[in-house]
């Protein structure tokens, strides 16, 4: 993958950071794109290494003019995102494990994915079960008043 990584953006022309998607053909073995963003993915923190240095932050460096410090690549680490794998947030992980929402210096982030994961799930059993109800859920953070834009406006601000 790293070799029709290169050659993609060899042939494109492309400096920059960017996050690929392929998928694995289950019949040929063959990896073929899926996706190509040229910005940063949510797996970023994936790759950090033994610095603490992940893609953004070498960005923001390399955009600066500071010099990267010297680190090595963690194997064996995992990232989880808890909404999409909630089994695997809770199993061990001997080589370490990041977690998408949770963070232990700032919970928030975390309890409102839960939240909003578990009136997700309830919702999808309602719906199976045949028991939903027509009144909308409320949101779980509440907007502030403001008065309505035209089409105009938003595209201008």
């Amino acid at each position: 993958m790293q070799a029709l990584s290169e050659r993609l953006t060899d042939e494109l022309g492309y400096r920059g950071i960017f996050d690929l998607d392929f998928r694995r053909c289950g019949t040929t073995g063959r990896y073929h794109l899926l996706d190509f963003n040229p910005r940063a993915g949510a797996q970023f923190r994936l790759f950090a290494d033994s610095a603490g240095l992940d893609v953004v932050r070498a960005l923001h460096l390399d955009l600066t003019g500071r010099p990267l410090p010297a680190g090595a690549p963690l194997a064996g680490r995992a990232f989880v995102v808890e909404n999409y794998a909630p089994l695997a947030a809770l199993r061990a992980a001997p080589g370490g494990r990041e977690l998408a929402w949770y963070a232990a210096d700032d919970r928030a982030p975390g309890r409102v994915m839960w939240a909003q994961w578990c009136r997700h799930v309830s919702r999808r059993l309602r719906e199976r079960l045949g028991t939903t109800t027509t009144a909308p859920t409320p949101p779980l953070i509440p907007r502030a008043a403001s008065p309505s834009l035209t089409d105009n406006e938003k595209a201008s601000s």
